[in-house]
């Protein structure tokens, strides 16, 4: 889990980000900001939090994208 994160935005984020729909959306793209935009907005919707600012936003995505690719690799 993200430092900073419960349980239940580290799940709604894991079951946003594993949506086919999404990982179509995100292949291929270098500049992701315009889709972690997205992910706060259905973070807000689904876990009841507000990321924050921009760069709190980037760099907590960043992460989880790391922990995630990760976890897919195992």
């Amino acid at each position: 889990m993200v430092a900073g994160w419960s349980a239940g935005a580290t799940a709604a984020l894991l079951t946003i980000w594993e949506d086919e729909n999404v990982q179509e959306q995100l292949d291929g793209v270098t500049k992701i900001f315009q889709y972690i935009k997205k992910f706060d907005q259905n973070l807000s919707n689904k876990a009841s939090i507000i990321i924050g600012n921009n760069a709190k936003l980037n760099s907590r995505t960043y992460i989880m994208q790391n922990k995630y690719k990760t976890f897919i690799s195992l």
